[in-house]
């Protein structure tokens, strides 16, 4: 189906270069001159916008796009605004391995809204979720997904002897909040250039830690408007993710004295 809205369209705009150009002869220009212009107008309505966007892009991303760590702290865990809705998966196994490798049990709590059967949680409800040495009891969800999922579960590096831990939680109780993708895509609508950010703070004071700032662009109009449309297409972008995603990259350097 995709392909055939592709090759309709590009049919259409092919049929409009024809009228087009036939347009511009009437004006007076020779065929080679009216080729030449109706070339260009061809070109530059689709992809005029592509370069300056993409040099709009670097300057953003140069100037303003980075981490910033306003201040250190030391903490057990921390809450996730929103992106673990579904339960605890590859992106939050793979924080809390990182953490054991350095030798921190760090937590995450995150209230889960609708789960799925290859992540940690067993209903919807608020979580903690924690990296713990195996229990039979604790271990039954992991060794599940390992038994029917094991493509995901595969992605999760749980290392030996060791189990993720989903325990349901009265309310979220950490002291730091983890947003980990902000969108503004009103940045600049007109080279389709949206600002990401996530940030720490503090759960009580609103109090921000620390920010990862970064930039994504999807191209020209015509670009933006299939992706939107199909939606399909990755954009360009420039986001700090250090070594281990956006919230390691904010955190290293908050909870990393």
């Amino acid at each position: 189906m995709i392909g055939i809205i592709f090759f309709g369209t590009i049919l259409l705009y092919l049929i409009f270069g024809f009228f087009l150009y036939g347009y511009i002869r009437g004006w007076g220009p020779g065929r080679r001159k009216a080729l030449i212009i109706t070339l260009v107008l061809m070109i530059g309505i689709p992809f005029g916008d592509v370069i300056p966007g993409k040099l709009y892009l670097a300057y953003v991303c140069h100037s303003n796009s980075g981490i910033e760590i306003y201040d250190g702290v030391e903490a057990e865990g921390y809450s996730v605004g929103d992106d673990y809705s579904l339960g605890c998966g590859a992106l939050c196994v793979e924080a809390l391995v990182k953490w054991h490798a350095l030798g921190k049990s760090m937590f995450i709590e995150s209230e889960v809204i609708n789960y799925t059967d290859y992540v940690f949680g067993e209903s919807p409800g608020v979580y903690r979720f924690q990296l713990v040495r195996r229990n039979d009891h604790i271990c039954k969800k992991q060794d599940s997904i390992k038994l029917n999922y094991p493509a995901a579960f595969n992605r999760y590096r749980i290392p030996e002897g060791y189990c993720v831990e989903a325990r349901i939680i009265d309310s979220l109780s950490a002291d730091y909040l983890v947003q980990h993708i902000k969108w503004d895509g009103s940045y600049s609508k007109l080279f389709g250039i949206a600002k990401v950010r996530a940030s720490v703070t503090e759960s009580g004071t609103g109090r921000i830690l620390g920010e990862n700032i970064g930039f994504t662009h999807r191209g020209g109009w015509l670009r933006r408007w299939v992706a939107g449309a199909l939606a399909v297409g990755q954009p360009d972008e420039c986001i700090d993710q250090g070594d281990y995603g956006f919230t390691w990259s904010v955190l290293r350097g908050v909870f990393d004295n």
